[in-house]
């Protein structure tokens, strides 16, 4: 008699314990909704599915007549999201995970970023990149093909590491298709072996492309990477996000030959009205110092307009198939371009027929890499002027140069 009693007290604390829980997670999922932060995080899904390991072994042994049951069916099938019945041992006797803590189905980035992911609802394969913070692996969440790029604390300069992680939660809402897409975070600090969930956006980046002398780079092509990268420009400034790190190598390249630009980690948002970031926003983060504006250099403010000088250097690299300054010493690069208004030379032109293309390409590139972010173009400004040559070049119009 002692020990029924003893077992039905048990029964009830687990059953209370596993309410807890569920009650805890509606709050924390109205808080979210609402746009608070939490001060407390939700339970991981590994306690979720302890509790549910042990709610499971005496619910599925209570006998249909119990009272009790009944009420544990209804608490068990609230964690269910989409209304069904509680899930029961899967075919090889083990529990079922419960429904609030599956895979997290493909939606919009900001309700997939912000549901709880572990690592078990992952798929890691191989390494395909590795980064000043982390290293990238090729995976699969959801059922599709994914990039997971897992972040090191990084204790030698960990205020680095941490904004960085920072700057790509900056990022979980933009939707455009010049942008790597962030699907999900496993957690919103940084911790060991945090990782982020990206859409494997191709096999390769634009540096891959760029160094290969097997991939033509010819005028027609060229232009339509630098729409595809001033569009991701374009739509990321007007959210109110300086990138700080455009190169090819953050640039990558789609199977069907479309660019997106990815790894934010070094971007910071700016004021929607005059474009810079406040001078108070100190950042450990410099980004690649081939790429750097000069105002960057002096020590200003970043604007959005330090991505258009980025942008131009890379133009300049798709032209030349060089990495600019190589091997030169950073510290001479640096006085140079600051002091002296220093920018790597164009190769002359090849093809008499293209010169005309290639003369606009250069000029275009220079006026985007200017000393002065007020001489540079807006990332609209750039936007509009490749579309305006690239129709011209349409086969259907007349004045349309042969390539």
């Amino acid at each position: 008699m002692a020990g029924t009693r003893a077992v039905r007290t048990a029964r009830k604390l687990l059953l209370a314990a596993a309410q807890l829980v569920e009650r805890q997670r509606s709050l924390l999922r109205a808080a979210l909704e609402m746009g608070c932060t939490p001060k407390k995080p939700s339970p991981s899904p590994h306690q979720a599915r302890r509790f549910s390991k042990k709610v499971r072994e005496w619910a599925f042994s209570r006998n249909s007549s119990d009272s009790a049951s009944k009420k544990e069916s209804g608490d068990s099938g609230a964690c269910n999201n989409n209304g069904a019945a509680p899930e029961r041992s899967g075919p090889d006797g083990k529990p079922a995970a419960l429904s609030c803590c599956r895979v997290v189905p493909f939606k919009k980035s900001r309700d997939v970023a912000r549901c709880s992911v572990s690592e078990e609802d992952l798929h890691r394969g191989q390494t395909i990149g590795n980064g000043g913070f982390g290293t990238v692996y090729e995976g699969r969440y959801g059922g599709k093909r994914v990039a997971v790029k897992v972040l090191d604390r990084c204790r030698h300069n960990l205020p680095a590491a941490v904004q960085s992680f920072q700057a790509e939660l900056c990022v979980l809402d933009l939707r455009h298709p010049n942008i790597v897409r962030t699907l999900a975070v496993s957690s919103s600090t940084l911790r060991d072996n945090t990782f982020i969930v990206m859409e494997h956006a191709g096999e390769k980046n634009l540096q891959q492309v760029i160094s290969d002398p097997e991939e033509p780079l010819y005028i027609r092509r060229r232009l339509r990477f630098a729409l595809d990268i001033s569009k991701a420009l374009d739509y990321s400034h007007k959210h109110n996000i300086a990138h700080l790190d455009l190169k090819p190598a953050n640039v990558m390249v789609t199977h069907d030959d479309r660019c997106k630009l990815g790894d934010f980690g070094c971007c910071q948002v700016v004021d929607g009205e005059t474009g810079r970031v406040s001078p108070t926003e100190r950042s450990h983060l410099t980004g690649t110092f081939a790429y750097r504006a000069p105002e960057l250099m002096r020590g200003d403010p970043p604007t959005t307009r330090a991505d258009i000088y980025s942008y131009g250097i890379t133009l300049w690299q798709m032209r030349s198939r060089e990495h600019p300054y190589l091997g030169e010493n950073p510290h001479v690069v640096i006085f140079g371009v600051v002091a002296n208004n220093v920018r790597p030379s164009f190769p002359e032109n090849d093809e008499e027929e293209a010169s005309v293309l290639e003369g606009w390409y250069q000029r275009h590139a220079s006026r985007c890499w200017s000393a002065l972010p007020s001489s540079r173009p807006s990332a609209t400004e750039v936007v509009e002027a490749l579309e305006e040559k690239l129709f011209a070049l349409r086969p259907d119009r007349t004045e349309s140069i042969s390539l």
